[in-house]
């Protein structure tokens, strides 16, 4: 038989180690690499300025606290105002500026309980938060303050206000009192003591 030209031979050498060279590629091919986990998705965040005129990532919603706020009235008493504590004042006469009655305090004070505990008394005033000063007097020394000298609210339940540091919101019996330092009042036993001492006197 006759042998082909050594060129063709050659070429023939080279088109046989090409097809095998592709065909070890194809099955030696490394499978896939499997898909990553989707990462979660961050939160979102507007963009604020800075006083450099950067965007600076904040929140986009934020949370704010309530201010406390005046209770107007119950069905026993209606709120009379903002009023300075009078304890240290010799003009006072060195008294409270609700007297004549009982006090209470607890961490747990609402304007309820407060005026629960004053039942019946002429003024019912809450200070400091969590003090509950109940009387048949409203010192006259006692002055009305703008309502946002009042500002704490009840160690309770903080959506009501409940007086300040020496400051008070008082509260006063629908009955009706009169206010001043000796004042008489026209509900409880300081009522009843009045009026036996008038008898005693002879005016009536």
């Amino acid at each position: 038989m006759a042998q082909l030209p050594q060129s063709l031979t050659l070429l023939f050498i080279i088109t046989l180690f090409i097809f095998s060279f592709i065909a070890t590629a194809t099955a030696q091919t490394s499978p896939s690499s499997p898909t990553s986990p989707t990462s979660p998705t961050s939160p979102t965040f507007a963009a604020s300025s800075t006083s450099n005129g950067q965007a600076n990532p904040v929140p986009a919603t934020t949370s704010s606290t309530a201010l406390p706020t005046i209770l107007p009235s119950t069905a026993s008493y209606t709120y009379l105002g903002c009023y300075n504590e009078t304890t240290g004042d010799a003009d006072a006469g060195n008294v409270r500026a609700i007297a004549g009655g009982n006090m209470t305090a607890s961490n747990d004070m609402t304007i309820e309980v407060c005026l629960s505990f004053c039942a019946g008394a002429a003024y019912a005033g809450l200070e400091y938060a969590r003090e509950c000063w109940c009387g048949t007097d409203l010192n006259s020394n006692s002055l009305k303050l703008p309502d946002a000298n009042c500002s704490l609210g009840c160690s309770g339940e903080g959506g009501d206000v409940c007086g300040g540091s020496l400051k008070l919101t008082v509260y006063q019996h629908k009955a009706g009192s009169k206010s001043g330092a000796g004042a008489v009042s026209t509900t409880g036993t300081g009522f009843i003591l009045w009026i036996v001492g008038a008898l005693l006197a002879g005016f009536i």
